[in-house]
């Protein structure tokens, strides 16, 4: 199974000519969030993606209104809105979780996020491999630095990754941390830009 995953398009035409290219050798693809620029254009943008001919599922990020953007995906063919739900695919399970961005403290995002967790743990005990999809990473990472040098990633994502141990979490957001991998304990942790990358499993 080849997976094309993608974060923070904002609306550059120049990334979505190079996800095309990338979609063709995959199953399906996964965006964690911020297509547009505060949903500018938003409708042009899912058509694109639609266009890609290959079965999409998207969160919303903070540049995006889950309401919108689920209505929004409601005109489209191909692709998904997949926030708070768990996709089953064979061996794999991917658990998704939209929203949030910079976190300096407890954020309803979070607490959101730990009241369905025990669901979402439920789901990745029970497959071979899994995936965790957020847009926010998980605190202090590489994947939550910001220019200052902070770290500003959820702590529930941390805590959870750390006692799951999902294979992969793929989040995005900092674009600082474009194309930058790390782990925590056994799961890699991904944010795979704009530019997109290919997972095989």
């Amino acid at each position: 199974m080849k997976i094309l995953a993608f974060t923070d398009l904002h609306e550059d035409y120049e990334f979505m000519e190079g996800l095309k290219q990338k979609a063709k050798e995959v199953d399906f693809i996964l965006c964690a969030g911020d297509i547009s620029v505060y949903e500018t254009n938003l409708a042009e943008i899912l058509s694109l993606l639609d266009e890609l001919n290959k079965p999409i599922y998207i969160l919303h990020g903070n540049h995006e209104e889950a309401h919108d953007l689920a209505k929004a995906c409601m005109s489209t063919k191909n692709i998904k809105f997949v926030d708070k739900q768990i996709l089953r695919f064979k061996d794999v399970v991917i658990v998704c979780h939209g929203g949030g961005g910079f976190y300096y403290g407890p954020s309803k995002e979070d607490k959101e996020f730990e009241s369905l967790q025990s669901i979402f743990e439920d789901a990745i005990k029970s497959s071979k491999y899994s995936i965790l999809m957020t847009h926010a990473p998980p605190l202090k990472t590489k994947l939550d630095i910001i220019w200052s040098g902070k770290h500003v990633g959820s702590k529930a994502y941390r805590n959870f990754i750390k006692r799951v141990q999902p294979t992969i979490a793929i989040s995005g957001h900092i674009h600082e941390a474009s194309g930058v991998q790390d782990t925590l304990g056994k799961t890699l942790l991904v944010n795979p830009g704009p530019e997109g990358i290919i997972i095989e499993i």
